[in-house]
């Protein structure tokens, strides 16, 4: 399952599977391109009855990132680049957690 959003000169891509099974982890693996210098990802997922996000990784140059969410129910992951210059972009994503 992959996304591919484009945004100036940067396009961000993170692959995330549609549906996991409670208990299960998940690996966010984030790749981008265009931008100048060195990129660093930010990644953030949450319960859609939930109002509060949780961040899993802080601006960072690692592209994967292992989310395991504690809940049944519908998530988005939501992934953020940022390039040598401070030029960011966003991508968010659906998530289906399941018995």
């Amino acid at each position: 399952y992959a996304l591919l959003s484009k945004c100036a000169e940067n396009s961000l891509r993170h692959f995330v599977p549609p549906e996991i099974i409670i208990g299960s982890s998940i690996t966010v693996n984030c790749a981008s391109t265009g931008g100048v210098g060195t990129k660093e990802y930010e990644v953030w997922y949450k319960n859609s009855t939930q109002t509060k996000w949780t961040k899993t990784q802080s601006f960072s140059t690692n592209t994967s990132v292992n989310i395991t969410p504690k809940h049944t129910g519908k998530y988005t992951v939501s992934v953020k680049v940022k390039d040598g210059e401070g030029k960011t972009i966003k991508k968010r994503m659906p998530l289906t957690v399941t018995e």
